[in-house]
């Protein structure tokens, strides 16, 4: 399996692509699109699978974009479903656009422990609900796409809509007790980092001791 970061300036959020056999599934496209399209064609991908760790605008932009030319499956927690068709709750007022999801797309939503099937792998929903009610991580094998949940050394904020503080360090609890020390996080935003690397340093992880 391999995993491609794409990293967008403007709203330093970062998307990723993991390919097996040919085919694609993207992790937040954000604001991505076209260099992820360009990856597409280039290199015969095969676009499966969009799996949204949550429904701001930042992270789900170029579902747009990519729906130009593709059909795909789209994936997210049930409590974040909302935020596709709503502007207040996604957020794309604060950047002065709209979302449209286009009506072609198949939209699936997991619960909590619920797996998705990738191109012979398993893929694991994690809730993790704290930046938005229906944050969620993704898990496969020794990779987790933590979103917004999770920074190298920092968390998503919790005033926005359906944000919750106290939902956050739960979440922060659950994702510091049950993962392998040995786990790769990679978050919407900055670097990625091993679990175990952040454990006795990261102020949030610190704090729900």
């Amino acid at each position: 399996m391999k995993i491609k970061i794409y990293h967008n300036n403007l709203a330093e959020q970062n998307s990723y692509i993991l390919i097996e056999r040919n085919k694609a599934c993207v992790i937040d496209p954000g604001f991505n699109g076209e260099a992820i399209a360009n990856d597409l064609d280039d290199h015969g991908w095969e676009l499966d699978t969009v799996l949204l760790t949550h429904g701001h605008y930042d992270h789900i932009r170029d579902i747009q974009y990519l729906a130009k030319t593709r059909s795909f499956l789209v994936v997210i927690h049930r409590l974040d479903k909302a935020f596709l068709s709503d502007d207040k709750l996604n957020y794309s007022q604060a950047f002065g656009a709209a979302f449209h999801l286009p009506e072609s797309l198949l939209i699936k939503t997991l619960e909590d422990g619920e797996r998705i099937a990738f191109a012979g792998h398993e893929i694991r929903l994690h809730h993790t609900p704290g930046h938005t009610s229906g944050s969620a991580c993704y898990q496969m094998e020794q990779a987790l796409f933590t979103g917004d949940t999770l920074f190298a050394d920092s968390v998503g904020r919790t005033d926005l809509a359906t944000g919750n503080t106290r939902e956050l360090y739960q979440s922060l609890r659950y994702l510091r007790d049950h993962f392998s020390r040995e786990i790769r996080i990679y978050p919407g935003h900055g670097n990625t980092a091993l679990l175990k690397d952040l454990i006795n340093h990261h102020p949030f992880l610190m704090n729900g001791r």
